[in-house]
């Protein structure tokens, strides 16, 4: 049986593919690598890896040393990775992404594309790819703003977790301090809002003037990264439970809360 090979296709694939898979790695991990590494160490490897293909007469030797060689170094090449535990966490969650995308490609190209069509077939793999890519760095930045949150009130404490919304502005007009808004269902669990809550005008986009049911808390300790903030008294806005239903997330900081 003879084969013919479009070195060029090759190339090309195996580019695509590495530097797609990079990418997702790399979201993944919250890497920080360069869309720029990612794209020269993908085409560097295809490019090895055609050269290997045409030097090598032993196709398992082949496939060994594209496995364990070219794309490990591949790998430290972008991500810089210090010490064989991080490299092996990268070159796992690697070939995890590799093999989901590679067998939705050939399931598309086998299955629905009857094996016609194949770089029809690729583009479609690689938009999927694409379209999971963006989810997961619009997933990223979400979680980079999520903080968690212990609101004190009279010995009782409220574990949430709270985004940080550069939108929020609003100000308690009367004492002149940030508002945080939070799901009102959970207000209950360290004071009674019937007993404790006050309005205060508010303006948001869709409605320029309105009133919203405040509280003050004792103290609230926002967990940032390697500090923590206390803010002493806490006025905290009781939004709907709509509002924050599927969020992942109770509470909207005020954006006065972590800059000062």
């Amino acid at each position: 049986m003879r084969y013919e090979l479009y070195i060029d296709v090759f190339i090309m694939t195996n580019g695509l593919m590495d530097f797609l898979v990079l990418m997702l790695t790399n979201e993944i991990l919250h890497r920080r690598a360069g869309l720029l590494s990612m794209f020269l160490a993908s085409l560097g490897a295809a490019i090895i890896s055609a050269l290997l293909f045409l030097k090598m007469s032993d196709y398992l030797w082949y496939q060994l040393t594209i496995h364990f060689l070219v794309n490990p170094v591949m790998l430290f090449c972008v991500f810089r990775g210090k010490g064989i535990k991080r490299l092996a966490e990268e070159w796992i969650i690697c070939y995890l992404v590799m093999f989901l995308l590679g067998g939705s490609m050939q399931w598309l190209y086998l299955g629905l594309g009857k094996r016609q069509h194949f770089i029809l077939w690729l583009l479609v793999a690689l938009t999927i790819g694409v379209f999971v890519l963006c989810c997961l760095e619009r997933y990223r930045r979400i979680e980079e703003k999520v903080y968690e949150v212990k609101i004190c009130q009279e010995g009782k404490e409220l574990e949430l977790r709270a985004y940080y919304d550069s939108g929020n502005l609003l100000i308690d007009p009367f004492f002149r301090e940030p508002v945080q808004i939070m799901d009102e269902a959970l207000i209950g669990q360290i004071m009674d809002p019937k007993m404790h809550a006050r309005l205060i005008p508010f303006c948001s986009l869709g409605r320029e003037n309105g009133v919203i049911k405040v509280v003050t808390a004792e103290k609230m300790v926002v967990y940032k990264r390697k500090e923590q903030i206390e803010v002493k008294p806490v006025i905290l806005g009781l939004g709907r439970k709509e509002l924050f239903q599927n969020a992942g997330y109770q509470m909207l900081l005020n954006e006065k809360i972590l800059r000062g």
